[in-house]
């Protein structure tokens, strides 16, 4: 009876603090508020991107990533929950069905340097990005 008791604590305990850390909370990141620093966060946002304008990416922690397309244009997708390890492997593939769109609707999947997956999570929202210039770039 003490067995299944501490059991279904542990259990509870776990799933309390996955949820809590998929969901998080809604004040931003750390590195989100360093990123404000450089850039403008603007009120566009798009549903979807062309994959074949990505010339990099970059994971700002495990909810957010930043595009950086040709023509210094930047987005940065701000998903709805955490994707667990997303910052510390920094590395991601998707899949494209029949077009070169990256869009709200689609699943990354998160790999180590092995090349092994860590669990799949659904993007977000594209939101703008404009670049300050250096002068008014933030120092701290």
């Amino acid at each position: 009876m003490v067995k299944k008791s501490i059991i279904g604590v542990m259990l509870t305990t776990f799933l309390v603090g996955t949820s809590a850390q998929a969901f998080g909370d809604d004040k931003p990141s750390a590195e989100v508020e360093k990123l404000k620093k450089q850039f403008i966060f603007t009120d566009k946002k798009k549903r979807c991107i062309n994959t074949r304008l990505i010339r990099s990416t970059r994971a700002i922690d495990d909810k957010n990533i930043l595009f950086t397309l040709n023509g210094s244009t930047f987005y940065l997708n701000e998903m709805e929950r955490k994707c667990p390890r997303l910052k510390f492997e920094d590395r991601f593939t998707y899949t494209l069905r029949g077009t070169t769109q990256l869009c709200d609707v689609d699943i990354i999947t998160v790999l180590d340097s092995f090349m092994n997956s860590f669990g799949s999570c659904g993007l977000g929202k594209f939101r703008e990005l404009e670049k300050k210039p250096k002068e008014k770039q933030d120092k701290n």
